[in-house]
């Protein structure tokens, strides 16, 4: 997991700063990730799309960048790892925003947006909610109505039993929530790099040390 990380903060930087130090990074991340998806290791095969997904957009073709966000995603999701199908589903629905998709953003950060829900990532889902509201779309009102049930929603849930099984066990982090160890480790992990994720505002990752 922390591979992964260390992968997405490389090709955020090179994409924020277009330096090639961040840029070899993120290649030496993913020849490591290939060896180990080679030798057997599932969960980095999907990590692996993740990151080849990353180093796509860095080439500028859009269809080829949107196949490859597309078999992250799915391999995500056949990994059985919500949190990870959402991240992927998040990171492609940014990069349409900034290619000024609106469209193909609303559907990715939609279903990342009910993903993050499902898994229990409030904080998540209400930046996404927040952006999803201000997209220039016609479905605004549907944007609107999936934002404001999102909000509603006070009581945290927990991961599937899949998940769970996959995740560790859960223990109890605090009033009213159930997480893993898993969990709580991931949900850092991505609030730390909220700011980077979003088109706009300062970023955590340049004064991170990964």
């Amino acid at each position: 997991v922390i591979k992964l990380f260390n992968g997405l903060v490389a090709y955020e930087n090179f994409r924020r700063t277009n330096k090639k130090q961040f840029l070899v990074k993120g290649r030496q991340v993913i020849k490591a990730m290939k060896a180990w998806s080679d030798s057997g290791a599932i969960t980095c095969t999907a990590f692996l799309r993740m990151l080849e997904a990353e180093d796509a957009a860095t080439k500028g073709n859009m269809t080829d960048t949107a196949k490859a966000y597309d078999k992250a995603i799915e391999a995500c999701k056949e990994s059985k790892m919500t949190p990870f199908e959402a991240l992927a589903c998040e990171r492609a629905g940014t990069f349409m925003l900034r290619e000024k998709m609106t469209l193909l953003t609303e559907g990715y950060l939609t279903r990342a947006l009910a993903l993050y829900r499902t898994w229990g990532a409030r904080t998540k889902r209400n930046r996404l909610g927040l952006l999803l509201q201000g997209l220039p779309t016609a479905s605004r009102a549907n944007m609107n109505m999936t934002f404001h049930q999102t909000m509603a929603t006070n009581a945290r849930t927990i991961p599937s039993d899949a998940n769970a099984a996959a995740f560790g066990p859960r223990k109890n982090y605090g009033r009213g929530s159930r997480y893993s160890n898993f969990d709580v480790s991931m949900q850092t992990e991505s609030f730390a790099m909220d700011d980077a994720f979003l088109p706009e505002g300062p970023s955590p990752l340049l004064q991170t040390p990964y």
